[in-house]
């Protein structure tokens, strides 16, 4: 998405803007420093992008451990999105939610349409 699209989309009500780290690596093999830097500067450029408060993140691949859950949360995110569906009411972290994502393969219009319609849930 481009930023203007990133900013048209953070004015919805039915879309949340989350944070996916700033180069999209796995974070799982990555220093403690590198983790922390890769979700603050993602998160700060998203919120000067938006001028709203990013709290959602979603590790890129899914690759996730508790540890890297715990950054971030340190980090500021309360809404964390995992892929492996460990979250909802039977979550041991009530942190993971689910996660919609948006299709690279349809327009940007159509994809907010239907997900108006309810086709995509």
């Amino acid at each position: 998405m481009r930023d203007a699209d990133i900013r048209m989309a953070s004015q919805s009500p039915f879309i949340t803007i989350g944070s996916h780290s700033v180069t999209h690596g796995s974070l799982l093999h990555q220093s403690k420093t590198v983790v922390q830097e890769e979700m603050t500067r993602s998160k700060n450029a998203l919120e000067t992008l938006t001028g709203k408060s990013i709290y959602s993140f979603a590790f890129p691949f899914g690759d996730y451990t508790p540890e890297l859950t715990e950054v971030a949360v340190n980090c500021g995110y309360t809404n964390i999105a995992c892929v492996d569906y460990c979250y909802g009411e039977n979550s041991v972290n009530k942190q993971f939610s689910d996660r919609f994502g948006m299709n690279p393969h349809i327009s940007f219009p159509v994809q907010i349409t239907e997900i108006k319609r309810g086709s995509y849930f």
